[in-house]
């Protein structure tokens, strides 16, 4: 993984993608090379490509959520609003309900088109799900002086950061 990610960094995606072939499909694999995979095949091949390299995650029993937030990134790249928009209500739906870094993307999304209010119900179902949480506050400044209005379209490398984001967050929830 760290030698693919290399490669990302060089700029070299099709040698990435080799590296992460060898990358085992079980363990942490399963969860991580295809994240990685797709977002490096939208680099090369654009969003339709990365979607349909995902499309198999969807069946994976407990990926499902996983899978949702990724392909309403992959469609946010893409610039289709409307199944990004779907795709992150479904990724809500999840075990898990609305996680933090889920309500920041899908409300500004929502905030990029104009739709305040539609965000502001985001944060709020996200404070409903969890109301200790000490960063609806932040989450809410950033609504209200449109920091988030001003959040640039979705890249390949915010792809590959989420997906590295996730595994870092799983890994600190495992241990």
């Amino acid at each position: 993984l760290v030698l693919a990610l290399e490669d990302v960094v060089a700029g070299k995606m099709d040698s990435a993608l080799d590296k992460l072939e060898e990358m085992p499909s079980n363990g942490l694999g399963a969860y991580i090379k295809p994240l990685i995979q797709a977002w490096l095949v939208a680099a090369n091949d654009g969003a339709d490509a990365a979607l349909q390299t995902l499309a198999p995650m969807a069946k994976e029993k407990g990926l499902e959520a996983l899978y949702h937030m990724h392909s309403g990134l992959l469609y946010d790249f893409k610039g289709d609003v409307e199944n990004a928009e779907k795709h992150y209500k479904l990724a809500a739906k999840g075990d898990n309900g609305m996680a933090l870094r889920l309500a920041e993307i899908y409300a500004a999304l929502l905030m990029k088109q104009n739709r305040v209010s539609d965000a502001q119900t985001v944060y709020a179902k996200y404070f409903m799900a969890h109301p200790d949480s000490l960063y609806i506050q932040a989450l809410l400044d950033e609504l209200n002086n449109g920091v988030l209005a001003k959040t640039p379209p979705v890249t390949v490398k915010d792809g590959l950061a989420e997906a590295l984001f996730g595994l870092a967050s799983s890994l600190r929830s495992q241990s």
